[in-house]
């Protein structure tokens, strides 16, 4: 879980630079840059995942946490009162800016 608290850290200290940072609900934000955490978090695993597959090294460690971590599906969002086209509108936004940021 640290590894994913640093990433969205990161996704946040990101969207600080964007105006639409101060325009959003802090809820909203926050929970973007967790979902993108968590998902990107995920991607790791499985790709982690397959590339022990694919080595021969037994995945079934890593299985269970891939099947564990919150995605999309569970809307987990929605207990704290979040929209899902909120959320999904902030993790876009927080998205591009990182791309933007990563570029230049």
């Amino acid at each position: 879980m640290q590894g994913q608290v640093r990433i969205a850290w990161s996704f946040l200290n990101d969207a600080f630079l964007s105006s639409k940072c101060a325009e959003a609900k802090p809820e909203v934000v926050a929970a973007a840059c967790l979902l993108l955490a968590l998902e990107v978090s995920m991607q790791e695993l499985k790709k982690s995942s397959e590339e022990n597959t694919k080595n021969g090294v037994e995945g079934d460690k890593d299985e269970h946490l891939v099947r564990a971590t919150p995605t999309l599906a569970t809307r987990w969002w929605n207990g704290f009162g979040i929209e899902d086209s909120d959320i999904l509108h902030a993790a876009g936004w927080i998205c591009q800016i990182c791309i933007e940021h990563s570029t230049t």
